[in-house]
C-alpha cells in the first residue's frame, strides 16, 4: 500500500516547484531580451528597465505567519498607498527597524524579533512599496528611501537598524536624507549601484550602447543619476556605526561588497561566516546574537 506524503512534505515539494517555475519563467524572460536587444535594442530597453524596477512579492512562511500574529498590525499612509507593517514590544521601548531586501518581506528577519524583544526594544517591520502587503508594484533605490523616511516620520527615531541586502543602501540613502539611526547591522549588503546595474546588463548580454542606453532610461525613471548613489560618496557621511555581517559564499551579493562598504565607511565592522549564502545567514544563531549584541550596545 502506497503512503500519501505528510503535510510538510507535500508544502516543501510545492514550494521547490514553485521556486524552479520562478526560475524557468526568469529564464525565459532573459532569453527574450536578449534576442530583442539584437534586433529592436529600443524595445529591449524599455523591457528591461520595466523588468528592473518590478520586484517579485513573496509570501511568508507557515512560521512567519505565526509570529505576524503576534504582532501589532501598523499601517503607515502615503501617496502610492498604505505601506503594512507589524510592530512587537512594548510601545515605550526604544525602536528597531528591520528593512527587508529586494522581492522580500518583512518577516524574512522573523529571528531578530524575540531576541531584540528580550532585550528591551520594541521592533517594527514593515512591507516597502511593491513588496509583500504593501501597495505599489514598482520600486527603486529612491522610492524605497522615500518609504523608510515616511515610517521615520511616524515611528522614528530608531535605536537601530537591521537591513538585508538591497535593503542596506536603501537605509543609508534614507538616513542622508534625515532618517534618524543611532546605529546599524547590515547583512549581506551589496556595494555600488553601478555595478549592480552592470550585472544586470551582464545577465541580459546586452551590448554596451544598449547598456548604455537602459542606464540613460533608468536615471529618467528614477529620477538620479547612478553617480549621485555611488557608495563612495555615500559612506564618506556616513551617518551611523555600523556592523557588517557577509558570507564567504554568497553567490548573489558577493563577499567583496561587504568589504568595501567597510573599508569605506567610518566606525564600520565587518564579521564573515561561511556555508550559509545570502539567505540562511538571516537565521544562523551566531548571526542574530551578533547583531543583537551590536544593536543593544550602549556606547562607550
Amino acid at each position: 500500500m502506497s503512503r500519501r506524503p505528510n503535510k510538510s512534505t507535500t508544502v516543501r515539494t510545492f514550494r521547490q516547484l514553485e521556486r524552479h517555475a520562478a526560475q524557468a519563467s526568469l529564464h525565459t524572460t532573459r532569453l527574450a531580451l536578449t534576442t530583442l536587444s539584437r534586433v529592436v535594442p529600443s524595445a529591449a530597453v524599455a523591457a528591461a528597465s520595466e523588468l528592473f524596477v518590478t520586484p517579485r512579492r513573496t509570501r511568508r512562511r507557515d512560521k512567519q505567519r505565526f509570529l505576524a500574529e503576534q504582532g501589532l498590525e501598523l499601517s503607515i499612509p502615503r501617496p502610492r498607498g498604505p505601506l503594512r507593517g507589524l510592530a512587537w514590544g512594548p510601545a515605550e521601548a526604544p525602536p528597531v527597524l528591520l528593512v527587508h531586501g529586494w522581492s522580500g518581506n518583512a518577516s524574512q528577519l522573523d529571528a531578530f524579533v524575540a531576541p531584540l524583544v528580550a532585550r528591551g526594544r520594541r521592533v517594527l517591520a514593515f512591507d516597502l512599496g511593491g513588496h509583500g502587503t504593501s501597495s505599489g508594484r514598482h520600486a527603486t533605490i529612491v522610492s524605497l528611501a522615500e518609504d523608510l523616511l515616511a515610517i521615520g516620520d511616524r515611528m522614528g527615531p530608531f535605536a537601530g537598524v537591521v537591513a538585508h541586502s538591497f535593503g542596506g543602501p536603501v537605509t543609508t540613502v534614507a538616513c542622508l536624507a534625515g532618517l534618524a539611526v543611532k546605529r546599524g547591522v547590515f547583512i549581506a549588503p551589496p556595494y555600488d549601484a553601478a555595478d549592480w546595474l552592470q550585472r544586470f546588463t551582464a545577465w541580459l548580454a546586452f551590448g554596451p550602447e544598449t547598456a548604455t542606453a537602459l542606464r540613460h532610461c533608468l536615471e529618467r525613471r528614477v529620477g538620479v543619476a547612478f553617480a549621485d548613489l555611488d557608495a563612495r560618496r555615500l559612506v564618506d557621511t556616513a551617518p551611523f556605526p555600523l556592523r557588517v555581517i557577509h558570507d564567504e559564499d554568497d553567490l548573489e551579493v558577493p563577499l567583496v561588497d561587504g568589504e568595501q562598504l567597510v573599508a569605506g565607511w567610518p566606525r564600520a565592522t565587518l564579521r564573515k561566516t561561511r556555508g550559509l549564502g545570502h539567505h540562511r545567514i538571516l537565521r544562523d544563531p551566531e548571526v542574530v546574537r551578533w547583531t543583537v549584541d551590536f544593536i543593544t550596545e550602549e556606547p562607550s
